[in-house]
């Protein structure tokens, strides 16, 4: 199977984290024929997503309840815990196996996301690291590329995970465009952003636009500007009380 003949683009506005991936959910279990969905997106307030099989009771519940607010969430992804404040998140769905299975969507989507840093003037590269991967409560998701990930003098500029929903396979990530507000520095140790690496503000509309670009080059066929369907919001909506709850965002 080749790549989907026909794209949608979708530029959703800053939401909270339950909804942001209730709905990159919803486009997974939605997904139509031949069909693949870019979304970018932006969060409400900072908040930390934890990845789906990661331990954070301890670790997290009680510096989310006096740092955070509360907001916490867990994502049907796996990986680590990402702070989303101050970045860009993209998403990806696509026919789980459109690209060559998981192994190759991550390196096709991750060659373009190196593509649109690159042309903003910033030196970056695939990351091929010694030794094994971290495992999901080795620390922060940015404290270490992977394989395939990218890194500009060996610090993470991008952290990615991806899931199955159904024959979907969903990729989203996270694309730091500035330091955390505030002291939440730590949530990102061993990244770097895009401002840092540019030495000057890199807006989000900039950022979303080399994303567009790249990934237009990268996975042919007709692209739309859309938004979200009223099968994919209702969808979303009946999602929501999950990734609300403490039962599943402190569930191990």
């Amino acid at each position: 199977m080749g790549a989907p003949s026909t794209w949608r683009l979708l530029r959703t506005p800053p939401e909270s984290g339950p909804w942001n991936m209730a709905v990159d959910v919803a486009l997974g279990r939605c997904l139509g024929p031949d069909e693949g969905v870019l979304r970018l997106y932006s969060w409400s307030h900072p908040t930390l997503s934890l990845g789906r099989n990661q331990s954070a009771v301890k670790r997290y519940r009680t510096f989310a309840a006096e740092e955070l607010s509360g907001r916490v969430v867990r994502r049907p992804t796996g990986g680590r815990e990402v702070l989303h404040d101050r970045e860009l998140t993209y998403s990806v769905v696509l026919p789980s196996r459109a690209l060559g299975g998981p192994r190759a969507t991550y390196r096709t989507l991750n060659s373009a996301l190196l593509e649109a840093i690159l042309s903003l003037g910033i030196q970056a590269r695939l990351a091929q690291p010694e030794g094994a991967a971290p495992k999901p409560n080795d620390g922060v998701c940015f404290g270490r590329p992977v394989t395939d990930e990218i890194e500009a003098s060996g610090r993470k500029v991008v952290g990615s995970a991806q899931a199955r929903i159904g024959g979907a396979l969903l990729q989203h990530g996270s694309i730091l465009l500035e330091s955390p507000t505030g002291g939440l520095a730590s949530l990102t140790a061993g990244g770097v952003s895009l401002a840092q690496l540019a030495c000057e503000e890199v807006a989000f509309a900039t950022a979303a636009r080399a994303i567009e670009q790249a990934m237009r080059r990268s996975l042919p066929g007709r692209w739309r500007l859309d938004s979200l369907r009223t099968s994919e919001r209702r969808v979303a909506v009946s999602l929501l009380p999950h990734y609300e709850s403490d039962g599943w965002t402190w569930r191990r």
